[in-house]
């Protein structure tokens, strides 16, 4: 009775390895290094550009008070012992106030540029998102992984030059 408990047993663990062979066999799977497309995306380099543009007026006004800043404070240095008390008090003044509004004003400047450029990305991996459903849907395939979810993949399961052709 044991022994036809101990067959029955190790017959059905093999017939589920089996099952589970053949199962994985019908799946198509892939993978995509999403870091890569993002990086070759020529649309990304436009976005920079528009960045840029966007917010150089900020970055003017930033390097002006930058350097209004930088003169007022080598006058402090080199004309210290000329000026009167009041004079060197007001220079103080000036320079603190310029210190003050430098940092706010790059301060929001950093926090904006963050933000588009969070929202570009947003609009961007959208984008690869769409090219990957596109190749997914035409190779049919089953399950398509990040790179970055994976320990090891053999190249030829890259699809990432397919989603790149996709999207030049």
């Amino acid at each position: 009775m044991k022994k036809i408990i101990e067959i029955t047993h190790v017959s059905f663990v093999l017939v589920c390895f089996l099952l589970s062979i053949v199962v994985q066999a019908s799946q198509k799977l892939a993978y995509i290094n999403t870091g890569k497309v993002f990086h070759v995306l020529p649309q990304r380099e436009i976005i920079l550009r528009q960045m840029q543009e966007e917010f150089k007026d900020k970055v003017a006004e930033l390097e002006t008070i930058q350097l209004d800043l930088k003169i007022k404070i080598e006058k402090l240095k080199r004309d210290a012992e000329l000026l009167s008390l009041d004079e060197t008090e007001r220079l103080r003044i000036e320079i603190s106030q310029l210190d003050s509004k430098y940092k706010i004003k790059a301060q929001a400047l950093e926090k904006a540029s963050a933000l588009r450029e969070v929202e570009e990305k947003k609009k961007l991996f959208e984008v690869i998102q769409d090219a990957v459903k596109k190749v997914a849907k035409e190779e049919n395939y089953d399950l398509i992984i990040d790179v970055k979810a994976l320990s090891y993949a053999k190249s030829e399961y890259d699809i990432s030059e397919k989603v790149i052709k996709i999207l030049k």
